[in-house]
């Protein structure tokens, strides 16, 4: 009897754990789309910011500002995919 109940007991607080351990994940992954969303965001405004100094007569065609400017839109589009990701996986997660 005693092992029936140790049984039970164990498979309880294996649910429980499996349970906690899911949405804490769930909790963390929007935690980080949320941070990401912001950094796209300051990205986004960094670009914008470039191309108007790059647009600048005195800078006009600078081969650093160019290299700049094309080092920044690679960023942006490695951010832009995490931030893909990690909202994929919140709609997995809200479909289950």
């Amino acid at each position: 009897m005693l092992v029936y109940f140790i049984l039970l007991l164990s498979v309880a607080l294996n649910v429980l754990l499996v349970w906690f351990t899911r949405k804490v994940q769930t909790e963390y992954i929007l935690y980080i789309r949320d941070n990401i969303e912001a950094l796209a965001a300051v990205q986004s405004n960094f670009d914008e910011h470039l191309e108007q100094v790059n647009n600048m007569e005195m800078y006009f065609g600078d081969q650093t500002l160019v290299g700049l400017l094309e080092h920044s839109k690679f960023v942006k589009e490695q951010t832009v995919e995490f931030l893909s990701i990690l909202q994929d996986l919140d709609e997995e997660e809200a479909e289950e």
